[in-house]
């Protein structure tokens, strides 16, 4: 009796059929549906990674600039304390000049003026406008003498040529060294003209930078910065000032 052809055990089920692959080709064709499947997903994760802002991605994160802080905050960062040592140095040097020229002229202002500090009075009186001038600079952006470089060193050329105007100069000890302008205070320009230089070299090395090192433009223009002064002082004449320039 066939019970297969009965309605309620239902049709036979079809044999199953042996695969011949190897286990080997079986894998392969697995791993093949599977990167088929894996595709889509794939290229959709791509194009929702372009379409997104830039911001949001972590490369674009990593790679992005950090805001720039405010200029505020940049002057203050730069901003460092004090050298002491040179400090200290230029307040000592200060101190035992006016107590050199005190110990060799207070005998002589006595004498002639019946004042022990008729000569040193002065000499005091501007080392302590130069204090304050310090403190003043303490405080300000060094950046800002670029502005003042170029006119500085304009204005120690010219005060180095009224020199030898007999109207204006002083001659002491057959040296021209002094400039005197009616009331106003003697004015000795080859000290200006020394700050002058200082700071129109330190704008001028670095605005050249790398080009400083070789010979034609870096040693060439320094001589024909600095020779013009030098030669102005030396003919004053004015040899310790020419040296320590």
């Amino acid at each position: 009796m066939n019970l297969a052809g009965l309605p309620w055990f239902g049709p036979r089920p079809a044999a199953r059929r042996v695969s011949s692959r190897t286990p080997s080709t079986a894998r392969r064709t697995l791993e093949g549906n599977e990167r088929r499947r894996a595709a889509p997903a794939a290229r959709a994760g791509a194009r929702s990674a372009a379409t997104a802002p830039a911001s949001t991605t972590p490369a674009s994160r990593a790679l992005t600039r950090p805001a720039a802080p405010p200029a505020r905050d940049v002057l203050q960062r730069l901003r460092h304390q004090p050298d002491y040592a040179i400090l200290i140095a230029v307040v000592a040097l200060t101190a035992i000049g006016i107590l050199m020229v005190y110990s060799s002229s207070a005998l002589k202002a006595y004498i002639q003026q019946d004042d022990t500090l008729a000569i040193v009075g002065p000499q005091i009186l501007w080392a302590g406008v130069g204090l304050i001038a310090l403190a003043v600079t303490m405080r300000l952006d060094y950046r800002l003498l670029r502005l003042v470089s170029l006119p500085g060193y304009l204005t120690a050329i010219v005060l180095l040529v009224l020199v030898f105007v007999p109207t204006f100069n002083r001659v002491v000890g057959g040296s021209a060294r002094w400039i005197v302008v009616g009331p106003l205070p003697a004015v000795h320009p080859a000290e200006v003209a020394k700050l002058a230089l200082i700071i129109y070299l330190a704008h001028w090395l670095s605005s050249r930078g790398p080009l400083v090192k070789s010979f034609r433009s870096g040693t060439i223009p320094f001589l024909v910065i600095a020779l013009p002064l030098i030669g102005l002082v030396f003919l004053e004449p004015d040899l310790g000032t020419t040296v320590v320039i």
